[in-house]
């Protein structure tokens, strides 16, 4: 009941027809005294008429927590783009040391590329950073089938192109493994490694597994074995808002911060150019 109230008066304030009115006649809108938990109220319900949705903070902690929000009312498929902390043109100073945010962002574009409904939450330097095109990730991305006819030594030979790292046992995203007729790899996507048998140059079963136990999680008819992004060619590399069709809603919490981080980064990029 409380929650219903505090819709209720999110709605009263913030009239979701008149916004929806504005921004088909003007293209944007701009709403004061947004503060609190109406922001997530608001984007839920303005979010069933328009799916494809980019969420900009000026620091990721406050990403963080409308998507916690956004939880709360029921939104579960809301993804957090973290940023990777490095500066333009650091020249190998600072390398990111967290896998789980490589494992992270391109598992977010995974999800933009081959979902139609992306609602993304991120942070304005997270956004300042380029990534590969839409293009070059979804070529760089290994499709498999079961009872596709593949050859194994096109298959390691591909891994390797893709950067991931020969183990002797799968551990962590970016590495792969080779036993017999079998292939372990580890992409960056998805909670499990994947374990491929094949039969001559056929792929017989795809099945993730837990790489503690080594025992099976769950069997599949098709994968995809996404690579890191911020390993693919510098050549290609653009704008996370350029994943986003002409459809989509960008929301920018604070837009003058933002404005001016974006700005003092290009400075900074443009300094140690």
């Amino acid at each position: 009941m409380a929650l219903d109230k505090l819709k209720n008066v999110v709605q009263k304030q913030f009239p979701l027809t008149d916004i929806q009115s504005h921004l088909k006649q003007s293209g944007s809108v701009r709403l004061k005294r947004f503060i609190g938990s109406a922001p997530a109220f608001l984007l839920e319900k303005l979010r069933q008429g328009h799916p494809e949705m980019l969420i900009v903070f000026s620091n990721f902690e406050d990403a963080q927590f409308l998507k916690s929000d956004l939880e709360m009312l029921g939104v579960e498929d809301a993804m957090l783009f973290p940023p990777t902390g490095q500066k333009a043109y650091s020249n190998g100073e600072k390398q990111v040391s967290d896998s789980s945010v490589l494992v992270q962002r391109s598992e977010v574009i995974e999800q933009i590329t081959h979902r139609e409904h992306p609602l993304v939450i991120t942070s304005s330097d997270a956004l300042f950073e380029k990534i590969a095109s839409s293009e070059a990730f979804t070529n760089a991305s290994i499709k498999i089938e079961k009872g596709q006819e593949i050859g194994f030594d096109y298959l390691t030979e591909q891994l390797t192109d893709q950067k991931y790292e020969r183990v002797q046992f799968v551990d962590e995203p970016g590495e792969f493994a080779v036993r017999g007729g079998i292939i372990d790899v580890f992409p960056f996507a998805g909670d499990y490694p994947i374990r491929i048998e094949l039969f001559g140059d056929e792929i017989d079963s795809i099945r993730e597994f837990d790489a503690s136990s080594q025992r099976s999680v769950s069997f599949l008819d098709s994968a995809r074995l996404v690579p890191n992004v911020e390993q693919l060619g510098t050549g290609t590399r653009q704008s996370l808002m350029e994943y986003f069709s002409n459809a989509a809603i960008f929301t920018l919490f604070d837009r003058p911060l933002i404005i001016s981080d974006l700005q003092e980064r290009y400075k900074f990029a443009e300094s140690r150019f």
